[in-house]
């Protein structure tokens, strides 16, 4: 969750998000219902890649976007390696990294659309496994975020997701 690559525009903020959720989930692990492919469901999605990153990032354990997100997606690699390096180091965060705000899905353009949100990614405390105070992450500045989504035959795949500049 180290506040580097966050910053800039088309990187992962590399600390989890918390999508609070509007909408149902569909079939395990929150992955959208892959017969549906409507827009919305692709807003579900991206709902539950980010349910999947701070619930990682508050269990101390990495997270598995393989059912929200394409393997080729370099942004939501470094969202799996900030979860990554917290349970290297033995560590959880004590809430949710991320909240996801102003979700609206565009209009589906082919296999393709585009989903935009408002990314805020809060300062977390971080506790060791004994449940002792092991520091603090930065936030990093809220920003408009831009996911695009491809549709695969397991439905909805996170393709990128893309920062403004804060």
């Amino acid at each position: 969750m180290s506040p580097g690559p966050a910053g800039g525009a088309g990187t992962a903020a590399a600390t989890g998000t918390s999508a609070p959720t509007t909408t149902t989930g569909g079939p395990a692990g929150g992955a959208a219902d892959p017969s549906d492919d409507s827009p919305a469901a692709a807003g579900r999605v991206v709902e539950a890649y980010y349910r999947e990153i701070n619930a990682a990032a508050r269990g101390g354990r990495v997270a598995d976007v393989s059912a929200t997100a394409l393997p080729g997606c370099q942004t939501c690699a470094l969202d799996v390696g900030m979860t990554r390096r917290l349970d290297q180091l033995g560590l959880r965060a004590t809430q949710e990294p991320y909240e996801i705000t102003g979700l609206a899905a565009g209009e589906r353009t082919g296999t393709v659309v585009d989903v935009r949100f408002t990314a805020t990614t809060r300062q977390v405390h971080l506790l060791d496994p004994a449940g002792r105070d092991a520091g603090t992450e930065p936030a990093v500045p809220t920003r408009t975020a831009t996911a695009r989504l491809a549709l695969t035959g397991p439905g909805w795949r996170v393709q990128t997701i893309t920062y403004a500049a804060g």
